[in-house]
């Protein structure tokens, strides 16, 4: 990966304004992400605005899950489902260092969401057709073993259960990779940018954008012949829709995520279980924490920072209380949470969650292309379809290539085949505890960045005293090479740390922000307070609700 910096930055925006690109793309989250890589790889000319960090949005607030397409079958959806799967493995493939299957555990219970014999049925179903390998097919358990793998299980009506896999993600480490991409192919992102205005010609077609820069303060006008509203929630600010519009079809959807320490709720595997109010949540081990989700409630509030209500946290703790009696959790015990908007598309007297994850795209009157709904799993073909549609009103004379991005393997995942990422993994621990780093702390590094982790090990950067050299020369590879501007594009999307690790950040955040603020020069001291005040308050906030 080349220099994808602040200090790239500039030549950026000098592009911005010089050319006229074939594509411009609104909106940094996973599917404009997808959008950028797809269409630079056709040859198509592209840049992507974000107004925000890169899947500050959605994108970095999901269960973190490359779902199966499992839950398509209560809702009949075997196209869903089929598809779904498809895409799974397609994403498993091109980001194998963050994409891992992980063993989920479904409880049978007597009068719950799925009896055994009906979990076994659509398991196999969804196993045909989501074509999962042998290896990785579910497997029974009688009540005896069940509870021997989940103790402190509620045992009432338990009948046993079914363990099946699921593949495991980090959503914002996932959309920053396939920007990577996309930028080395030759594209253009940039955040704190917004998008303020759709420019048309005469004709009242779309002919390019206006846009703020808020880092510098000042106003830019970029051109562009097919311009794609991938900015999710977000969406109207773009189209400015009167009523009765396709608008009136998106509805938002809050999620919120809570994280345990794994001494409070111990937990050997995954966990997909019922709540009291009949829908279906997760409780997964990762990265020495445990964290639950998520909520499904529509949503008219604060779409940039979706609030975290008392309802929201009764509603989870109620949930693995119900599940889990033994553990006794409360307000008090969550040290991290998130919360985020889903772009759901409408459909009338249904709940959030019985909605299906589909995605449609709509063409206005001035040729402006905008995708919304979908999942995190399908973000590959959603771009696909919205490229194949901009070619088809576009450029369809220029004799493009076909979609290539279900064998482009992405930043951080130039394996040759398994065996080369097995290899690389191993080998990569032991020159990294050779230099003196903790296993652990290699393993981090690895599951963050894969095949790059050379690039941090051999980073010759000075450490601050008492700073992890391991996490130290993570952020200096996330400034040069991943757009942080800011503590909490690092902390919070680039790395799990604010989330999972609060401890860890109030220690070294100083020393983050000071870092950062000397590369970038644009991290005042006031931001650095903000951050950490942030920190602090988010579940202070939470620890009081109750």
């Amino acid at each position: 990966m080349t220099n994808f910096s602040i200090k790239s930055r500039s030549s950026f925006i000098d592009q911005l304004t010089t050319k006229t690109f074939d594509v411009i793309i609104v909106g940094g989250g996973i599917t404009g992400a997808g959008v950028l890589l797809d269409a630079q790889l056709r040859g198509l000319s592209c840049c992507l605005i974000e107004m925000q960090d890169f899947s500050e949005g959605t994108s970095s607030r999901s269960t973190r899950l490359i779902h199966g397409g499992l839950r398509y079958l209560k809702q009949f959806n075997f196209k869903l489902v089929k598809e779904t799967g498809k895409e799974r493995n397609v994403v498993a493939h091109i980001a194998r260092h963050l994409t891992h299957p992980k063993k989920v555990m479904i409880p049978a219970i007597k009068n719950g969401t799925y009896s055994k014999t009906q979990l076994k049925i659509a398991l196999w179903i969804y196993e045909k057709l989501a074509q999962v390998p042998k290896a990785l097919r579910h497997k029974s358990y009688g009540l005896k073993e069940f509870t021997s793998v989940l103790p402190g299980i509620n045992t009432k009506g338990l009948l046993g259960g079914i363990e099946y896999i699921e593949y495991q993600t980090n959503d914002a480490r996932l959309t920053i990779e396939v920007i990577k991409k996309g930028v080395e192919e030759g594209g253009v992102a940039i955040s704190k940018m917004k998008v303020v205005e759709l420019l048309k010609n005469e004709n009242n077609q779309a002919i390019g954008v206006k846009a703020y820069d808020m880092l510098n303060d000042k106003d830019i006008t970029i051109s562009g012949t097919c311009i794609i509203n991938a900015t999710g929630p977000w969406a109207d600010d773009l189209m400015k829709r009167k009523k009765k519009t396709v608008l009136s079809k998106i509805k938002p959807s809050k999620g919120v995520h809570l994280v345990f320490d794994p001494q409070r709720f111990p937990l050997a595997k995954a966990v997909y279980f019922d709540t009291p109010d009949n829908r279906m949540i997760f409780a997964i081990p990762e990265d020495g924490k445990v964290y639950v989700g998520t909520t499904d409630t529509f949503y008219e509030g604060n779409i940039v920072s979706p609030e975290i209500t008392k309802g929201d946290v009764a509603y989870l703790l109620n949930a693995c209380n119900s599940m889990f009696p033994a553990i006794s959790l409360t307000p008090s015990d969550v040290i991290g949470a998130w919360s985020g908007v889903r772009p759901l598309i409408h459909q009338k007297d249904k709940k959030p969650s019985e909605i299906s994850r589909k995605y449609e795209i709509y063409k206005d009157a001035s040729g402006l292309l905008t995708i919304a709904g979908g999942k995190l799993t399908g973000y590959r073909k959603m771009a696909e379809k919205v490229v194949n549609l901009s070619i088809k009103h576009h450029f369809v004379s220029r004799g493009l290539i076909n979609n290539k991005t279900a064998s482009y393997k992405l930043c951080g995942s130039d394996f040759k085949n398994e065996l080369d990422y097995q290899t690389c993994h191993s080998n990569f621990l032991k020159k990294a505890v050779n230099l003196g780093w903790k296993k652990e702390e290699a393993q981090w590094v690895f599951s963050h960045y894969g095949s790059e982790c050379e690039i941090i090990l051999n980073d010759e950067t000075a450490v601050p005293n008492g700073f992890p050299t391991y996490l130290y020369h993570s952020l200096m590879y996330s400034l040069t090479r991943e757009m942080v501007l800011t503590p909490s594009d690092f902390l919070i999307r680039r790395t799990n740390l604010f989330h999972f690790y609060p401890d860890l950040v109030q220690k070294h955040y100083k020393t983050i922000a000071d870092t950062i603020q000397a590369y970038t020069g644009k991290v005042e001291m006031e931001d650095q307070i903000q951050g950490i005040e942030k920190l602090k308050n988010t579940i202070a906030n939470i620890h009081q609700l109750l």
